[in-house]
């Protein structure tokens, strides 16, 4: 019932889901960092952070579901946005269908040839611009407003994101232009960020390789600082035998002309690459997406090939203890390939799906893409045999060395540029990077 809720009501079911959270914002810290999360890995790379940081870093979240889970996982504190928010702030359907209507309109004031005019009829009469209007407007101007009061209250001096995606809406807003604002790469990049600027004033990456990706404006704020990696799993890796096939899973209900049955066809070919080679299958579930439904397509699966293999499941904590013990890692365009590349994991993905960069990372060594689902399947055997290329030179292309002290250093350079008479400073020491 809720999640039907959540579905049909958007806007109202995260306004009445939050009044409990309404008394408590008051406690809520005033100034301070704050990171605004909307998806499990933002937050996640937020933690690994935050060491590096002399601020705590006050967690904004947009729902305790993603953004806030791997903080309740952890047991640290999150605050949630539409705590902040009043049932005014829900958009009447005048409101949405006026600013709708003033949009298209907009759009279609504008002069175009006679083909780019036909191609705007299309997008225009599209079931896609028709959703953007009625369900995306209408939760844009909710999560502006509430943002807005946050901001009001809080008064936060410095913004952190993972993403410059749903969170735009805060980072676009001219009232936070005086507030340091930092986008912290969470793992494979958006291909916007080849082509466009982005309303942040730095952008950490991971590697050299993320800059060469980004567009000449971009390059300008980006700056190559990654956390330091814990050695601590050095010696675990050592003593786990490495026998797991991995399979990191992603919600198909993501990405541009995913089919589930597509992803069916995949678990068909890993079950019996499994099976034949007496390997355990390793599942490793999307925080977005159930164990549960995962256990179901098996079993269907199972019955209808006739056969039973072991597989296991894991989803939240313990991803470093899955990667230790897997032989092989089967993707899509997840965040989780720095952490294979990190624990020396042969990469598989599959060639017909798009990919941002990605002949790029075929390029490098990095992925190894199928072409169909027999040479998916090959693949994944000669990765159980060792017979799979693994990139272990010039990791640091993608996972650049940093200093503990030079990452604290730099942060709080940012963190002093938050004062007036040092409003220069952020942009000297990222441009200085950059070059």
């Amino acid at each position: 019932p809720a999640e039907f809720f959540r579905r049909v009501m958007p806007l109202w079911s995260r306004s009445l889901s939050a009044a409990s959270a309404r008394k408590r914002v008051h406690d809520a810290p005033q100034g301070g960092i704050w990171f605004y999360s909307t998806a499990y890995n933002y937050t996640k790379i937020a933690l690994q952070y935050e060491p590096f940081i002399e601020q705590k870093i006050n967690f904004l979240v947009e729902d305790p579901g993603t953004g806030g889970r791997r903080l309740r996982e952890i047991g640290r504190e999150s605050h949630w946005l539409y705590a902040w928010s009043r049932s005014s702030d829900i958009p009447s359907y005048s409101q949405v269908r006026s600013i709708g209507d003033r949009i298209s309109a907009a759009a279609t004031a504008v002069r175009l040839g006679a083909e780019e005019d036909a191609i705007r009829s299309v997008v225009l009469k599209s079931e896609w611009w028709q959703h953007l209007l009625t369900r995306r407007l209408a939760f844009a101007l909710f999560n502006h407003r509430a943002l807005r009061r946050w901001r009001d209250a809080v008064q936060p001096e410095m913004i952190v994101v993972g993403n410059a995606g749903d969170e735009r809406i805060l980072l676009l807003n001219e009232s936070i232009e005086k507030v340091p604002t930092v986008l912290l790469q969470h793992g494979i990049m958006h291909w916007t960020y080849a082509v466009t600027d982005e309303p942040v004033d730095v952008f950490l990456l991971r590697g050299p390789f993320f800059q060469r990706a980004v567009n000449e404006k971009f390059r300008r704020k980006t700056v190559i600082q990654n956390f330091p990696e814990v050695a601590a799993a050095s010696s675990q890796r050592r003593k786990v035998e490495r026998k797991d096939i991995l399979f990191i899973t992603t919600p198909y209900d993501v990405p541009a002309l995913f089919h589930r049955n597509d992803r069916r066809d995949i678990l068909r070919s890993l079950l019996l690459v499994a099976q034949s080679t007496q390997r355990r299958l390793m599942i490793r579930v999307h925080p977005n997406e159930t164990i549960s439904d995962y256990e179901q397509a098996i079993r269907e699966l199972e019955h209808e090939l006739g056969l039973r293999t072991e597989v296991a499941y894991s989803q939240g904590p313990g991803a470093d203890e899955v990667l230790t013990s897997s032989c092989v890692a089967v993707l899509h365009c997840s965040t989780m390939f720095l952490d294979c590349l990190r624990h020396g994991i042969p990469i598989v993905s599959f060639g017909w799906h798009w990919f941002p960069n990605k002949q790029q990372f075929e390029d490098e060594g990095i992925f190894h893409f199928a072409s169909d689902l027999s040479n998916f399947e090959n693949l994944v055997r000669r990765g159980i045999e060792g017979r799979l290329p693994v990139r272990c030179d010039g990791i640091a292309e993608f996972l650049a060395p940093t200093e503990p002290q030079v990452l604290a250093d730099f942060f709080k350079r940012i963190w002093d540029a938050r004062q007036p008479n040092n409003a220069r400073l952020l942009d000297v020491d990222v441009n200085v990077n950059a070059r």
